[in-house]
């Protein structure tokens, strides 16, 4: 009922960040129901068809703030279909049906290459964290504030450190931010501009800590701001409320 309620109520728009990012986890759930089957691991195929692609969903239904992508929740929701048709293959069929299709379901080929973009992960996830982060802040905080300042390494500073050429004091504690950083991220320190990462994604941001945010460099840092803006390192923004 969800599906057919969001198929009616979507609109056609340009590709975005949230849209390719659902998209991925197609791709990927794909790649890995694959594996596991060629592993007979049914069990984890059956908890890919149905459960990470349902969260997937509800996460880029949250992402959007309910202005879904129509082509986007579309071919998704086909690929969702095909992953679940030797499963549960009523429910398959009539999702779909949902999205235009008159034939079976079962004469659709695997979606075995649907296009992967790392970097859009990437870029998620360090929102994410940021939001994270923000949000276990205010529960320290007795009164609530009305903005927060977010600052962020320069990206050469970010590449000195990613080259270990920086200053010992940034070097130990980047080191020991890194032991819990997922894998993933590992790869991209120094190689993107967090400032424009984040301000990509400030609506989204803004929406899910209830605050105005406001993103600078740790160069761009007024006087009364440098004390807590060098605290700033790769993929660590400094809070300043």
């Amino acid at each position: 009922q969800d599906i057919k309620q969001d198929v009616n109520s979507s609109s056609e728009a340009e590709l975005g960040p949230y849209d390719l990012w659902l998209l991925n986890n197609a791709s990927k759930v794909s790649k890995s129901i694959e594996e596991n089957m060629e592993r007979m691991s049914v069990k984890i195929s059956v908890t890919q068809a149905f459960f990470i692609m349902e969260n997937a969903y509800r996460e880029y239904k949250k992402y959007v703030n309910g202005k879904l992508n129509l082509s986007v929740i579309k071919d998704f929701i086909r690929y969702w279909a095909v992953m679940l048709a030797p499963y549960a293959p009523f429910t398959a069929e009539e999702m779909y049906r949902l999205v235009g299709k008159k034939e079976s379901v079962f004469l659709e080929s695997w979606p075995s290459e649907i296009p992967y973009d790392e970097k859009v992960d990437v870029e998620i996830e360090l929102v994410n964290r940021l939001v994270d982060d923000i949000k276990e802040v205010l529960k320290l905080i007795k009164k609530k504030p009305s903005q927060l300042i977010v600052f962020v390494m320069d990206k050469p500073k970010a590449e000195k450190i990613a080259e270990g050429n920086a200053e010992k004091d940034k070097m130990g504690r980047f080191m020991k931010l890194k032991v819990s950083m997922p894998d993933m991220l590992k790869g991209y320190v120094g190689k993107l501009d967090e400032k424009e990462v984040y301000m990509k994604h400030l609506e989204y941001i803004q929406r899910q800590v209830g605050l105005q945010v406001t993103v600078k460099n740790s160069s761009e840092a007024e006087s009364d701001e440098l004390q807590r803006a060098k605290n700033a390192l790769p993929f660590k923004p400094a809070l300043a409320f």
